[in-house]
C-alpha cells in the first residue's frame, strides 16, 4: 500500500500516513517502518524539494528525518507494484497476437 501511495507524485510523510490510515489498520509507526524498509530496498526514494532548480535532491532518510522529506517510487518499486497488482503477471500470460 505504501508503494501505491507514492506511485503518482512526490508525497510527504504526513499525507502517506493520512491516506493509509483511512483505508488500512496501520499505525503511524508501522507506516514509518515500512517506508524505511522500502527505501532500504530501493523501491522508494526520499527527496528534498526546492522552489528553484534543481527542483529536487535525493537525500538519505532516517527514522529521525522522515518528516522533512517527500517520497516517490523508483523504477524497481514500480516493477514490484506491477507484480503485486497482477498487471505484469497478467500481461505475461496473454498469448501472442496472431499476425494475418
Amino acid at each position: 500500500m505504501v508503494l501505491e501511495a507514492v506511485s503518482k507524485d512526490y508525497v510527504p510523510l504526513e499525507s502517506i500516513i493520512r491516506s493509509l490510515s483511512a483505508v488500512a489498520a496501520a499505525t503511524s509507526d508501522t507506516i514509518r517502518n515500512c517506508l524505511l524498509t522500502l527505501i532500504a530496498c530501493q523501491q522508494i526514494r526520499a527527496y528534498l524539494l526546492h522552489a528553484e532548480p534543481p527542483f529536487y535532491t535525493v537525500v538519505t532518510a532516517t527514522e529521525d528525518t522522515l518528516d522533512r522529506y517527500w517520497f516517490f517510487i523508483t523504477e524497481e518499486g514500480e516493477r514490484i507494484l506491477r507484480i503485486m497488482t497482477g498487471k505484469e503477471a497478467v500481461s505475461s500470460q496473454l498469448p501472442p497476437k496472431e499476425v494475418n
